[in-house]
């Protein structure tokens, strides 16, 4: 497999935002299949958002194309792969294990130019990449 950087990826940094918004739901214990207009509740609710940053210092996580199926495919029919950051303080669980348990890596480096993750990134879901990001003989701000 060929180590690619991570622009080349089109790979980017971001922080979650929690915002409390307002929004119509479907009550709980209304039939999904069969509902009216009275069966909608208006609740406030926390909505995630992703915000891209520059600075690794504010990150939460890192959201990058496969390297494996870029590799196969090209910019076409790849899905992207989120690697949730160790010790920044998200506001939410990004990935979590099998078990239930929340997956995280550990980032150094400013940005993604330099951008180093132990130990290696092998998404939860997805397809079969288990790769390296500037770690592993590969250099800092690159996969493979």
């Amino acid at each position: 497999m060929i180590e690619r950087s991570l622009i080349e990826l089109e790979a980017r940094l971001f922080a979650v935002e929690l915002v409390q918004e307002t929004g119509r739901h479907l009550r709980a214990g209304a039939d999904p299949l069969n509902y009216s207009a009275v069966d909608f509740v208006e609740e406030i609710r926390p909505r995630q958002y992703h915000k891209d940053t520059d600075s690794l210092a504010d990150a939460h996580g890192l959201l990058l194309l496969c390297p494996l199926c870029f590799e196969r495919a090209g910019t076409s029919h790849v899905h992207a792969v989120i690697v949730p950051f160790d010790e920044r303080g998200c506001p939410v669980v990004l990935m979590r294990a099998p078990d239930g348990k929340p997956v995280y890596w550990k980032a150094s480096g400013t940005g993604l130019k330099d951008l180093v993750l132990t130990p290696s990134v092998r998404p939860v879901d997805g397809c079969c990449w288990h790769g390296f990001i500037g770690s592993g003989g590969v250099k800092p701000g690159h996969a493979r």
